[in-house]
């Protein structure tokens, strides 16, 4: 035994340098505010979207579900929506609507804002979310783009129009 130890190296390697965090990956920070997917249906809004897709299949969704522009969600048919690509209060309130159709009745959202977005916009996400009886509204900042995220309210909101 003492023969093997003494063929071993036993120099301490040098210390690792630490490496300053970085602003968090836009897609990251957007998976990481929807949670648990595990056997969920998920809706997703928006464009540049394969990366997402793919992050939700890994993580257990059971089905994914993109929205082309023109296209209409089936009702109740979704637990989660995320919504990408947000520059303005029309187009969020545009897709909310969307994704609120297809929701079930303790469905949630998770909305990203292009980079830079205006400073009414996160005020515009929250009324809109209002609007269509979400509760439990979070906003949080990834590098420049806002993250809001929104639960329906525990009766189940209410269906506007």
């Amino acid at each position: 035994m003492s023969s093997i130890q003494s063929g071993m190296n036993t120099s301490t390697p040098a210390p690792v340098p630490r490496v300053q965090p970085t602003a968090p990956d836009a897609d990251d920070a957007l998976l990481e505010a929807a949670g648990a997917v595990i056997g969920e249906h998920v809706l997703v809004i928006g464009h540049d979207t394969p990366g997402i897709v793919t992050a939700l299949a890994c993580r257990g969704a059971a089905e994914i579900t993109l929205l082309g522009p023109n296209a209409r969600p089936e009702t109740d048919t979704v637990d989660l929506a995320l919504v990408t690509g947000i520059a303005s209060v029309g187009y969020a309130q545009r897709a909310i609507e969307m994704a609120r159709r297809a929701m079930t009745r303790t469905g949630r959202t998770v909305l990203r804002s292009t980079s830079e977005p205006d400073d009414g916009l996160a005020d515009g996400i929250i009324g809109a979310l209002r609007d269509h009886g979400f509760s439990s509204i979070r906003v949080r900042a990834a590098g420049d783009r806002i993250i809001v995220s929104a639960a329906l309210a525990l009766n189940g909101g209410h269906r506007p129009g």
